[in-house]
């Protein structure tokens, strides 16, 4: 678990870094010199972006978490491999591309009459797609490797900063919107190329020697995952992010609501950036214990992940909810955006049930039984898309995320059930009891703080009151062992670092 620790904690420190420039973005300088239209013309481009090259990767992405350790050696003997699985999906996001050409009426007619600014853009969006794809198969190239840091470095800063300054110059007057979106898009290409760099810097040499290719048997096997994958990987990236389109098609000026949707959906995601770190760092650890067949050292990561996750998740959710009202108070059209409110509530509970079930999609999806779970992606797929049908009409942009929430409990309460039955394996501990009870108890002393009209002085007080509790009962209960080992750590150093009289 060590490498695991400290390439998590340091990817951790770089997401909340992003998510204070992402913040500063969404809170800022977007609503301030963007309109929720224009917000939402960014957010569907990048979602639409993400969403082809889920399905021009032909499911390679995931095939190379799942297969890279029975392949990985220090004498080059994974080339084969590697080149494989670029190839492949180099190869899905040509053939995607001639499809979106050939087909480009079918693609935009659902958005010509509510969202017909993005017509106008969607030329851009094979060129979007193969860099967001290219920038996909690199981070994972370097997750197998175990490091996860640099890639995070350029995805949660490098083009965060890219955006700020793009919208700065754009209020400027330096550069027209257009300018703008097409540079956002340009911004990725200096990203990939880093991490190509980076990538045949870290191999050092095992990227060159003999070529030694997937037996015919190998081959069938990883095309056969890969043939599930995309499937699977097709209801994950409609779950994720189908609410979108579906928003910005079904509802009157639809990328002015998404824009609203999507802010409010940042906003959440503060919640997950812990558990995002320590699952991303684990996939190649899980993948390597459950093709040595050690399900104990499975079953002990699947404990420890969901006790971390859960308490930071509960306590980054409670900051946020808490605060909602005032982080709407300082945003410039603060009052157009509280709209979304709520949305941040139902997205909330959302990220919490994926945090305390942590590696439930993990598990399953890099196991024997990857059939089943991508079975379950797909109906959460189709579970999703149905919601979000029915509860759009009838309560706009907070229906979506009632929606996306109804999903995801379904889902991990049918994954967590399926694990439980044919590993024995489940996530909960005492810690959840006591991160629960924890985190209720905060909820209930705070929310009867009385308010302060200043809203900066509001989120002080919350903040810190709940740092105080929340932290407090944490360390006194040990619900998380390692913080409070950690703590006597530093408590420890602090003193022997005293003169001795």
């Amino acid at each position: 678990m060590g490498i695991i620790k400290r390439q998590s904690f340091k990817a951790t420190i770089v997401s909340y870094i992003g998510v204070a420039l992402g913040y500063l973005n969404i809170i800022l300088i977007l609503p301030k010199y963007l309109s929720t239209t224009q917000i939402g013309l960014i957010r569907v481009m990048t979602d639409a972006a993400t969403l082809f090259a889920a399905f021009a990767s032909l499911g390679m992405i995931n095939a190379s978490q799942r297969f890279f350790p029975r392949f990985a050696d220090n004498h080059g003997k994974h080339k084969g491999f590697v080149l494989f699985t670029y190839l492949v999906p180099y190869a899905g996001v040509v053939t995607l591309g001639l499809c979106l050409f050939a087909f480009s009426d079918v693609f935009l007619q659902p958005f010509q009459k509510n969202a017909p600014e993005l017509i106008h853009f969607a030329w851009l969006l094979p060129f979007f797609t193969f860099l967001t794809l290219s920038l996909s198969l690199l981070e994972t190239h370097a997750s197998n490797l175990f490091r996860i840091v640099v890639p995070k470095v350029l995805r949660d800063i490098y083009l965060r900063v890219v955006l700020s300054a793009l919208v700065l110059l754009f209020a400027a007057r330096c550069i027209s919107f257009q300018g703008l979106v097409y540079a956002h898009v340009l911004a990725y290409f200096p990203a990939v190329i880093f991490l190509v760099v980076y990538i045949i810097k870290l191999s050092q040499g095992r990227l060159s020697g003999k070529t030694i290719w997937p037996s015919k048997s190998e081959n069938k096997e990883i095309l056969t995952y890969c043939s599930f994958i995309l499937i699977g990987g097709i209801g994950s990236m409609v779950a994720n992010k189908i609410d979108s389109f579906m928003l910005s098609s079904m509802l009157p000026n639809g990328l002015s609501k998404n824009g609203i949707y999507t802010t409010a959906l940042f906003i959440a995601t503060i919640i997950e950036i812990p558990g995002r770190s320590i699952i991303s760092i684990s996939i190649p650890v899980v993948t390597r214990a459950l093709e040595d067949k050690d399900y104990d050292r499975v079953s002990s990561m699947y404990k420890n992940t969901s006790t971390f996750m859960f308490s930071t998740g509960f306590f980054l959710f409670l900051l946020v909810w808490l605060n909602a009202h005032d982080i709407f108070m300082i945003m410039p059209k603060g009052t157009e955006f509280e709209t979304g409110k709520y949305v941040i509530l139902f997205l909330g509970i959302a990220r919490l049930l994926d945090a305390v079930t942590s590696l439930n999609m993990t598990i399953l999806l890099y196991s024997a039984y990857y059939k089943v779970s991508l079975l379950l992606i797909v109906v959460l797929g189709g579970l999703t898309i149905a919601l979000n049908y029915y509860l759009i009409p009838l309560y706009g942009i907070t229906g979506a995320a009632i929606a996306t929430a109804i999903a995801i409990l379904l889902y991990q309460v049918i994954a967590s059930t399926y694990l439980y039955l044919v590993f024995k394996m489940q996530p909960f501990s005492i810690g959840t009891i006591k991160t629960l009870v924890t985190g209720i108890t905060c909820w209930i002393l705070i929310v009867f703080i009385p308010d302060i009209r200043n809203p900066f002085v509001n989120i002080f007080i919350h903040s810190f009151t709940l740092i105080l509790l929340f932290g407090g009962i944490t360390i006194l209960w040990k619900t998380m062992p390692e913080l409070n080992q950690r703590l006597n750590s530093i408590l420890s150093r602090f003193n022997t670092s005293k003169p001795h009289e």
